[in-house]
């Protein structure tokens, strides 16, 4: 089902819901980038506040945990350099984000 939320989330006029369903089935499929688009774009369509924080809350968690499970792969030195690369193609979001990285976590914060 959830390729059809994909097919119809780019479609013009498309519920939010399928957009929301989509972005959830991207980031399990791992392909956080589509689902923080997707995200962005609900964000964007929106002119609910506490929806608007719901989206916020979403994308800095989905950051996190990309972040992360590199971190936890890959370790201190190579963490660092994917997340200097992935901010850079990060400048499609609502906000800017500020990050922490510390020896055995990351924070993702929103400016």
């Amino acid at each position: 089902a959830y390729k059809w939320f994909e097919f119809a989330s780019y479609k013009p006029d498309a519920p939010d819901y399928c957009k929301k369903f989509a972005a959830s089935a991207m980031k399990r499929k791992g392909d956080f980038i589509t689902a923080l688009r997707l995200w962005t774009q609900i964000y964007e369509n929106s002119n609910n506040r506490m929806e608007k924080e719901n989206v916020v809350a979403n994308i800095i968690y989905l950051i996190e945990m990309d972040f992360n499970s590199i971190l936890k792969e890959k370790g201190l030195e190579k963490t660092s350099i994917y997340i200097n690369q992935q901010i850079k193609d990060l400048t499609f979001l609502p906000f800017s984000v500020k990050v922490k990285v510390l020896t055995d976590t990351v924070i993702v914060e929103q400016k």
